[in-house]
């Protein structure tokens, strides 16, 4: 009996060993599957031609002539820009673009100016945005973006 114990403990240990092996084995089958699984759901970097479309497809879009007068400078303020809350940076920003019409260009300063007063027009705009409704902040808010981006470019 004892040389059968001792039969079946070495069985026993053997069986252990194997087993342990086995998942040792599957285990580490099972991660080299899940990262080819991983490696081909994943979308290739974008070409460098894709990566400026993308890039430029974020910027403001400029603004037409009919929101920004070339010759004069003059703005075409929309709706949710005309509150008396803005009327003071509203005044400043028109001068600014007329400037910029006149001389073909802004200084660093006035281009500075523009980007300031344009990012405390945004925040003020967030108060009444509720007020307006979404069409008229929306548009109120690209307005704000692309008259900054504007800043960037000479006049004409």
């Amino acid at each position: 009996m004892n040389s059968e114990a001792a039969i079946n403990l070495t069985q026993a240990q053997s069986n252990s060993i194997s087993n342990h092996l086995q998942y040792t084995q599957t285990y580490f089958q099972m991660k080299t599957i899940n990262q080819q699984y991983r490696d081909a759901q994943r979308k290739p970097p974008p070409t460098q031609q894709q990566a400026i479309r993308m890039s430029k497809s974020k910027l403001p879009d400029r603004l037409s002539t009919n929101k920004l007068d070339p010759l004069t400078g003059e703005l075409a303020w929309p709706l949710g820009l005309r509150l008396d809350a803005f009327e003071e940076d509203r005044q400043r920003l028109d001068d600014l673009y007329a400037k910029r019409a006149d001389k073909g260009f802004l200084s660093p300063d006035e281009y500075i100016e523009i980007k300031q007063l344009t990012g405390v027009m945004s925040e003020e705009l967030r108060k009444y945005a509720q007020q307006l409704g979404g069409n008229a902040s929306i548009e109120a808010r690209k307005f704000l973006q692309s008259l900054a981006y504007e800043a960037g470019f000479q006049a004409g």
